[in-house]
């Protein structure tokens, strides 16, 4: 290939790469309200008489969530007026692992080690997502996290939390979701990831 070649060829990739970040980082919000939803049994973090509460309904095996988690997560840590609470959307027809992913979430969190487990699934996503079982690695991350292996191991295979992953699907489906990630911020409903400057909009915007 030409030098001029390689160099129209090079523009074009670096225009799509910024497309493809404006398109992440432009968060969709409807104006639609979602209230009463079920979060008895989200992992919560955050004080429960927080004046803005965010519900995040995601699946561990989505790119999309995995590059949005972190943003979430530090929006959360710095303002003590809200709270995140987390909801399994696992995309069952499209991601193969999703489904035990979840189920490690929830056996960790018996533990009491959920959002341990939540940021090493994100940031680990490449290890595990083409895995034809990737049980070996979650049991790994339970325990150099500090948890009790076997009883992770069990808590993971069990009929209650494989049931309670399915049900958990099958309720954001009820909602009428159908992306990941999906966040309620007070009602509202925000798609896909967002900025620091789009995520304080939308506490803001809450806050009233």
């Amino acid at each position: 290939m030409s030098s001029d070649g390689k160099f129209f060829l090079g523009v074009i990739v670096a225009v799509i790469l910024v497309i493809g970040g404006i398109v992440f980082y432009s968060s969709r919000h409807s104006n639609s309200k979602l209230s009463n939803i079920d979060i008895t049994d989200g992992q919560k973090l955050g004080p429960d008489n927080a004046k803005v509460q965010i519900i995040e309904f995601a699946d561990f095996q989505c790119p999309a969530c995995a590059a949005a988690a972190p943003e979430v997560r530090k929006i959360q840590q710095e303002n003590p007026d809200v709270q995140l609470v987390f909801k399994n959307f696992p995309l069952l027809t499209i991601h193969k692992n999703t489904a035990q992913a979840a189920a490690a979430g929830d056996a960790a969190a018996k533990q009491g080690k959920f959002w341990d487990m939540y940021d090493k699934l994100y940031a680990s996503q490449s290890e595990w997502e083409g895995n034809s079982d990737p049980t070996a690695h979650f049991v790994a991350y339970a325990t150099n996290l500090g948890m009790n292996g076997d009883q992770f191991t069990t808590d993971m295979n069990s009929d209650a939390i494989k049931n309670s992953v399915q049900d958990d699907y099958n309720y954001a489906l009820s909602l009428g979701m159908n992306e990941t990630p999906t966040f309620i911020v007070n009602g509202m409903k925000y798609t896909g990831g967002m900025t620091e400057d789009q995520w304080n909009t939308a506490l803001a915007a809450a806050r009233k």
